[in-house]
């Protein structure tokens, strides 16, 4: 059975069935892990799925101290995910990994330290996965062996979460892991989202993971564009001068705001024309001037897009009141 036990104020030594024969057992209870802490400022929970793979889920409060150091007592594959906050992750043998929310990160490691940020709520969900297991797993994909860059090469490979992917981690955190059920559903979604980073194309590129700075600087671009809604916009230009490169700021545009650079212009655009029409005090050409379009047509048809009326529609409708 799956145990956790404390074997120094500042070491979790967690136990986890290795091997993908022997005895199957793949109900076993999930087991609340006992970090140490007062009531309230951790909890940990380790829920195994089957021989050499299980879930590990914890939530940190906002002011909790630093968390134990997690052994895991052997070599696992560790591919988890931050679903709110953030956080620094030291690994063994000295690597590290800063991490934000819905970021993803995939990495061979013995044990793991969890630093939160004060003042942020952390949850966070990761899969162990032992090379045995890990072996069958990849053996349905790639017969021929381990993909290259999943090998223990001592990396650490991650990025940004797709809207998908977003979606089953999201579940991994929410789901309970008891009854018969919402157990099969949590494994069942934990599998498919681990087969996602397991099993990306070849050749993809992971999405270049987004600091703490980086985000601000995003806020920036995002309060720039607001502040500019006449001009003309570029991916190249907004990069240079906020001094992102462009994946980047096109990437990370579109996990923190849920919308593309120019998606997120057009809405800002259309917001400030209602406005302006609303106020009945200006032409719809001028309207169109004012935010952006030098082609009445194009705004018409955007704003139509957006509204479901044509400009002079909504304005007439507006005055009407």
């Amino acid at each position: 059975m799956t145990q956790a036990n404390s074997t120094a104020s500042e070491s979790i030594r967690i136990h986890l069935v290795d091997g993908v024969s022997g005895p199957a057992c793949p109900f076993q209870p999930a087991c609340d892990l006992e970090l140490g802490l007062a009531e309230g400022f951790a909890t940990a929970e380790l829920v195994h799925f089957k021989p050499g793979l299980s879930l590990l889920r914890i939530r940190v409060a906002e002011d909790a101290p630093v968390l134990p150091r997690l052994d895991f007592g052997g070599n696992y594959l560790l591919t988890g995910f931050i679903h709110s906050g953030s956080a620094v992750f030291h690994f063994s043998n000295g690597h590290r990994h800063a991490g934000n929310i819905h970021e993803w990160f995939q990495f061979h490691c013995e044990s793991l330290e969890i630093e939160g940020h004060r003042g942020q709520k952390l949850e966070w969900a990761g899969l162990l996965c032992t090379d045995e297991a890990l072996s069958s797993l990849l053996a349905i994909e790639h017969p021929g062996g381990t993909p290259a860059e999943i090998q223990s090469n001592g990396s650490i490979s991650g990025g940004v979460l797709n809207t998908g992917q977003r979606e089953l981690a999201h579940q991994i955190i929410r789901l309970p892991a008891q009854g018969l059920g919402s157990r099969l559903h949590l494994e069942g979604t934990s599998l498919t989202w681990l087969a996602e980073q397991l099993f990306r194309p070849t050749g993809s590129q992971n999405v270049p993971a987004i600091n703490a700075q980086d985000r601000d600087t995003l806020e920036d671009v995002a309060a720039y564009l607001g502040d500019t809604l006449d001009a003309d916009h570029s991916i190249a230009s907004l990069a240079l001068r906020f001094g992102l490169n462009e994946s980047k700021l096109k990437q990370g545009f579109k996990s923190q705001f849920e919308r593309t650079v120019f998606g997120y212009l057009r809405e800002l655009r259309m917001e400030r024309a209602k406005s302006f029409l609303r106020q009945d005090r200006m032409s719809v050409i001028e309207v169109a001037n004012a935010v952006g379009y030098s082609n009445a047509s194009h705004f018409a048809r955007a704003f139509k897009e957006h509204t479901g009326l044509l400009p002079k529609g909504f304005q007439c409708l507006h005055r009407a009141r």
